[in-house]
Formats: C-alpha cells, sequence, structure tokens
C-alpha cells in the first residue's frame, strides 16, 4: 500500500518540466532519507569544529537542543516557532520530510531566522550564525545536486530500457528452462530494427486500473472489468439478456420462500401524495438502519402501500404501478468517463483565484466538468471540428478516454459562449482559466508562470494565441490528467432533472440461495487461478430481509451479469446520488433504486456498492472513477488486513471453536441464548427445521460477535499507539 502512495504521490507533484530541472526534487526513496541523515551529520560536525567560548555558547548547546526555558525565560515568549538540529532529525525518522529543498531547508532558515531575532544584540552569536547559515546552504544545495544527478541517471536508464523493449518486444520466459547465453541471441536491434524511434508515445503506467467497455455487447449490455488488453483468442463473449422480473436459477422454491415475507404496513393515506411528505432516503444515518424520513409509515418502514392503506392518490407505490424511469426519455445508456481522486487533486491545484473556494472548485468538476467529459463524444458529432488528436494507435492498447481533458475544456468554452448551458459567472471564469493554462503550457511556458498568467488576467491570452505550441495536447495531458473508461453507464437526460425520492428501476437479475452463489464464486474464482485469469467482475447484489421481519433476517444473492436490466449499468459513487433500498411489494422482497437528491440534466447515476474484499489484489484493482469530492479512492472496501483478525486469534481459536461445538453438543438452549438470537434477527427464516445443537451452536457464534464488536476497537486503538519499528 506504501508503495502505491508514493508513486501517486510522484504524479501528483509532477510538472512539465523533467525532475532534474524543477526548483523542487521529490523522491520517495530510502535514498532520500539517508541524504538527510548525512546533512544532520555534516551540521553537527560543523559545531564541533567551530567552536566558540565553550564556557560562554556551547553549554547551552547553541543550534543543536530546544532552549532551555528555565535558563532563557522570555524565549518562547518571542520565538512562537522554535526549531534546532535535534527536533529536524526526529522529523526525519517520523517521515515528516519528503523534500529537502522545500521541506528540510525551510526547517534550516527558519532556526536561523529564530537565532537573529532573539539575538539581535549579540554579535558574535550573528557571527557565528551567518557563518553557519552559509556551510549548511551550501551542503543543502551539494546535496540537493547530488540527487538531481542520481535521478536523472535513473530516468535515462529507463528511458534506454524502454526503448529497446519497443524495438524488441518484451522478453518471452519460459518456467524450468534455463536462459540462452547472450552468444546464441541474434542482435535483433542491430540487424532487424532501429534502437530509435522517432516521438513513440509512452505507455501509461498507471496504478489505477485501466477500465473500459466490453465491445462485444448484446442488447446494450456491457461489463465494468478492469482493462485488459484483446485476446484473439477470446472469441466467446458473455451474452446479456434483458429481463422484467427475478429469474430464480436453482432451488427455486427456498429463494421464493426467502424473498416473501409477512411485514406489513398501513398508512391513513393522507401522508402519501407527494414526494415531499415520503422523504428522502438517509444514506448516512446509521443509527436508523439506513430508512426513508417522512410523514409516511409505509414508506419509514421500506414497505410500499397496499390496498388496505386506503391510499386514492398515492406516491408510494411506484413497484407496483411500474413507474420506473423510462430509457431514451428520463435517462440514456452510454459508455462513461470519470478521473481518479489524484487527477482531481491535480486540476484543483491549477487554480489559483483567490476568490475561487475549494468548494466551488469541487462542485465544478462535479457539476460542470465531468458531466461535459461524459457528453463530449456526442459533442464532437455535431462539431466535428472539435475533435480531439487522440492517437487513434493508443486506444486500444491503453485504457484511457480516446481524448483529453483539454478537449472537454475547449467543448464547454464553446458551451458557455453560445449558451447551451446554464449561465454561470463563476463556472466560466474557471473553465477559461484552465483552459488558458493548458494553452500556455503548449506554447512552452512553465507550471508555474502559467498559473499566475492565467489567473491574473485570462482575456490577454488572446493576445499570445499567435505564438507558436511547442507542446502537443499529448504531452501535456496523456501522463498528468488521464481521463478513463469506466464502462456502460447512466445519464439523465430529462430537461428539467429528477427530483430527490424518485424511483428509478428495479434491480433485476439470476438470483442465487447463498451457499449456492458461494459454489459458484469458488469456481470462478478456481478457473480464474488456473487460466491465470485476472478479470474482476462485481456484478451481485445482496437482497436482505429486514431487522424487523416477524420471520427475522436472511438474504439471497442477485446477479445481474448475464440477465438483468440497465439497473446493473449504474456506476459507483462514494457520494452518489442514488441509492438501492431492499423494498416490500405486496409480500415480496425486491430491489428498488431510488434517487437520493435532485439529479440535473447530463449527471452520471450512481449508488455506492458498498462491497467488501479480503483480497489485496482485488481491493488495489479497484480503484474508483467516481470524480466526488468524497471519493474513498477504491470501490471496494478491504477487509483483509491483520488488525481486523486480533480478536479472532486471541478468543476464537481452534480449541475455542470446538468448545463451542461441544457445548452445544450437550448444553440445551436458554433464554439468554433465545433473546441473542432475536436481538441478532435469527430467527425462523435463517434457522427453520435446524436442530437444536445448531441453533444452540449459531447461539455461540452470535455471542462471540458481540464480544468481538466490543473489544475490536480497543485492539485498533492499541496497535495504532504502538510505536513503528
Amino acid at each position: 500500500m506504501r508503495n502505491i502512495l508514493l508513486k501517486k504521490r510522484k504524479r501528483i507533484n509532477s510538472v512539465q518540466d523533467p525532475r532534474w530541472k524543477r526548483s523542487h526534487w521529490y523522491f520517495y526513496e530510502n535514498s532520500t532519507k539517508r541524504a538527510m541523515f548525512e546533512i544532520i551529520k555534516n551540521l553537527k560536525k560543523f559545531l564541533k569544529k567551530n567552536e566558540l567560548d565553550k564556557e560562554e555558547f556551547d553549554q547551552y548547546n547553541l543550534f543543536w537542543a530546544p532552549v532551555d526555558e528555565t535558563i532563557f525565560e522570555d524565549y518562547y515568549d518571542q520565538i512562537k516557532n522554535p526549531m534546532d538540529i535535534s527536533t529536524m532529525k526526529n522529523k526525519i525518522q517520523s517521515d515528516e520530510y519528503w523534500d529537502v529543498d522545500r521541506d528540510l531547508r525551510q526547517d534550516v532558515r527558519l532556526m536561523f531566522s529564530n537565532c537573529i531575532e532573539y539575538n539581535s544584540e549579540v554579535p558574535d552569536i550573528l557571527d557565528y550564525c551567518e557563518k553557519f547559515e552559509k556551510y549548511a546552504n551550501e551542503i543543502l544545495d551539494k546535496t540537493e545536486q547530488t540527487m538531481r544527478q542520481k535521478y536523472r541517471a535513473q530516468v535515462e536508464k529507463k528511458e534506454r530500457k524502454r526503448r529497446r523493449s519497443d524495438a524488441i518486444g518484451p522478453p518471452f520466459k519460459k518456467k524450468n528452462k534455463k536462459r540462452k547465453k547472450e552468444e546464441d541471441v541474434p542482435s535483433l536491434i542491430e540487424d532487424e530494427m532501429p534502437l530509435v524511434i522517432e516521438k513513440a508515445p509512452l505507455p501509461l503506467k498507471h496504478d489505477a486500473p485501466l477500465l473500459v467497455k466490453d465491445k462485444d455487447q448484446n442488447e446494450g449490455g456491457g461489463n465494468k472489468i478492469p482493462y485488459k488488453p484483446p485476446s484473439p483468442e477470446k472469441d466467446k463473449k458473455m451474452k446479456f439478456t434483458r429481463i422484467d422480473d427475478y429469474v430464480a436459477v436453482c432451488d427455486v422454491e427456498l429463494c421464493l420462500e426467502k424473498m416473501s415475507t409477512k411485514k406489513k404496513r398501513q398508512c391513513d393515506g393522507t401522508c402519501c401524495h407527494s414526494l415531499q411528505q415520503l422523504g428522502t432516503f438517509c444514506l448516512m444515518n446509521v443509527v436508523d438502519d439506513f430508512e426513508f424520513k417522512g410523514e409516511c409509515p409505509c414508506r419509514n418502514g421500506n414497505v410500499e402501500c397496499s390496498e388496505e392503506c386506503g391510499c386514492t392518490t398515492c406516491c408510494n407505490r411506484p413497484i407496483q404501478n411500474r413507474c420506473a424511469l423510462k430509457m431514451g426519455v428520463d435517462v440514456r445508456e452510454q459508455e462513461t468517463f470519470g478521473i481518479d481522486c489524484y487527477t482531481r487533486i491535480q486540476l484543483v491545484k491549477l487554480i489559483e483565484d483567490s476568490t475561487v473556494t475549494q468548494e466551488q472548485i469541487l462542485t465544478y468538476i462535479e457539476q460542470i466538468l465531468h458531466p461535459a467529459i461524459n457528453d463530449y463524444p456526442l459533442f464532437i458529432k455535431e462539431h466535428s471540428e472539435y475533435s480531439s488528436s487522440f492517437p487513434p494507435d493508443l486506444e486500444v492498447d491503453n485504457g484511457q478516454a480516446p481524448f483529453y481533458i483539454n478537449d472537454v475544456l475547449k467543448s464547454l468554452v464553446y458551451k458557455f459562449d453560445n449558451a447551451l448551458i446554464p449561465p454561470n459567472g463563476l463556472y466560466k471564469n474557471i473553465t477559461n482559466g484552465l483552459f488558458s493554462i493548458f494553452l500556455l503550457l503548449k506554447q512552452g511556458f512553465p507550471m508555474k508562470r502559467a498559473r499566475r498568467i492565467a489567473w491574473e488576467n485570462w482575456t490577454s491570452l488572446v493576445q499570445s494565441k499567435n505564438r507558436a505550441e511547442v507542446l502537443s495536447d499529448h504531452d501535456i495531458c496523456y501522463r498528468d490528467y488521464p481521463i478513463y473508461c469506466k464502462g456502460d453507464g447512466v445519464i439523465c437526460i430529462r430537461p428539467e432533472g429528477i427530483p430527490a425520492n424518485t424511483f428509478v428501476i428495479e434491480f433485476f437479475g439470476e438470483v442465487y440461495p447463498p451457499y449456492r452463489w458461494y459454489e459458484k464464486e469458488d469456481r470462478i474464482r478456481w478457473v480464474e487461478k488456473s487460466c491465470d485469469i485476472q478479470d474482476l467482475n462485481f456484478h451481485n447484489v445482496n437482497l436482505e430481509r429486514h431487522a424487523d421481519d416477524p420471520d427475522g433476517y436472511d438474504v439471497v444473492v442477485v446477479d445481474p451479469a448475464l440477465k438483468g436490466n440497465y439497473a446493473s449499468r449504474i456506476s459507483h459513487g462514494c457520494e452518489p446520488n442514488c441509492a438501492m433500498i431492499s423494498t416490500v411489494v405486496n409480500g415480496k422482497y425486491v430491489l428498488g433504486i431510488y434517487t437520493a437528491n435532485h439529479i440535473h440534466p447530463g449527471v452520471e447515476l450512481s449508488f455506492d456498492y458498498n462491497a467488501v474484499t479480503e483480497s489485496e489484489m482485488e481491493w488495489k484493482s479497484s480503484t474508483c472513477l467516481c470524480t466526488y469530492r468524497r471519493c474513498r479512492g477504491f470501490y471496494l472496501d478491504y477487509a483483509g488486513s491483520s488488525s481486523f483478525m486480533e480478536v479472532v486469534r486471541a478468543h476464537h481459536g481452534l480449541l475455542q471453536r470446538v468448545s463451542m461445538l461441544l457445548n452445544a453438543s450437550t448444553i440445551p438452549l436458554n433464554e439468554e441464548e433465545k433473546e441473542r438470537l432475536k436481538n441478532a434477527a435469527i430467527e425462523e427464516s435463517l434457522l427453520g427445521d435446524s436442530p437444536a445443537w445448531l441453533t444452540k451452536f449459531v447461539a455461540n457464534i452470535v455471542g462471540f460477535i458481540d464480544k468481538e464488536v466490543e473489544l475490536l476497537p480497543k485492539h485498533i486503538m492499541e496497535a495504532k499507539s504502538k510505536p513503528r519499528l
């Protein structure tokens, strides 16, 4: 995980100039830390060699240790940010410095400025401070220059390897066979292919999975799978079939039984006439178990009104009345695109207008830029003169979208100028400012100067449009501001938008009982492992019975991978505008998708997948492209950390589990354990005709879960408080 963060931080701080030519240099290696310790060592040597009067100065550990406030009582009243060499050494040890030029040099300057400020009337110390400061700057400059040369050599070495690899292709390796001698390998570079490839596009090395649309689709379906180069041997593709109801694949009677319920609610018929009365769904309220907050008791219990309610004009029967949003009228299914959270951070860093707040910038990215990204393929069909210069040969070999962020900004400038989107002076200025920055970068301006010029007066850029462009959109946007394909998604096209609390559609698919689904999943994992396939498909959703159901909690798995409707094409969102809710309709559990807030035209529909994995590989491959300001970075949550297993190892080992089993076989169920099962909503639907010992064993497991809920937070906090070696 640390390596992933370091790689992505490199990309966050990257600018157009080569790294060894920048004003700040960034290295995320152990060699950087060693170089900083070497600087501290040299500073300490200076203090030993250039001693002043020992009795007068060195007894106070000048520069080396924090100032003793018992001797200099007014020091901390006058100096608000004290700094010394030992403090800098501790900060290096705790990884608080990432950059010598930006971080360590700043604290060195602070140390000398504090000395000059406090000892302004002591000439001897001022002379000594000036001499020491000169020596420290020489050491910092020398170290910085050494690291620049080292990094430049590393980059040139990697570039030579890349060119050689592009020329002869990747080496073919076979297991259990000795490598051929060098003299037996033909020299393809010298004899057959040139070494230098003119302006060959570099392949993107990005930690995020590259997501593309599955090209062989049936009836508009598309799989959201991490990108994998197309294989010519893979001729057979999964076909997607549209269905209008749930399809039980196996154990049909059991599935129908688990989906049926006796749960009912009844309202007086006066509280469900409008969506405002029904209230919106609470996404973040865990205490109230994700319920609607409105006036209708039926809707608050996730139950649709029935004939017993006596409603005349009822808005709480959308599933019964088949009031789903219509494809082509209310929503549109299309290939969608997105940016990861690191690209979003880079865009935010480009904006230096003091009149624009960060909240306004993030709102601009969500409501203006992201819809424009998804609309760009449709926009260029009507305005071909705005087509992108993206190289066609990269569209297949790379998961990026076939256009650049600069192309999207061009389309936005056109839309604002021609009033194709609602006028907004702030968002128009942000669009013009960002577009101006990319224009200046293409003309060869450094990043810092381009930002300053663009935000001071972007209208003056009209005079510089005749200046020759030395860089292309590919050079500017391809690596630092990538846009990725997400697969098929659903876009709002209703002119007035979709109000909050509106029913979108049911989530249909093939239904499996849990044990059958896990059997299928194990077979899929086995095939993927045997065939060395790493395609991650996350389509299945759990349809859960409510905890207040008379027959208790239960679950079935709905899988829309092969059969379903456009609900399965709705993308993930960390701050979603929709919610998937288990709803009771005429004595049957169904999955309904409702809007959580007002969705404007052009905005993509999304709901939180709330998926968990114990595989670190799956978690790292699940990069989120939702573009929301509270994006978690991954659309899967990782539950495989060793911190979560501390209580299990300590209190639920093999002996404890065997003891639970023996206890369940010999001691009958008591009243306390019955109450425990009832509180956990484990009743008739889950237990059914289970033998007495199994019911007792389940009660013991629930007891351990309650104990784990109590102890796990303490273990995690204790683990965090322990010092890292």
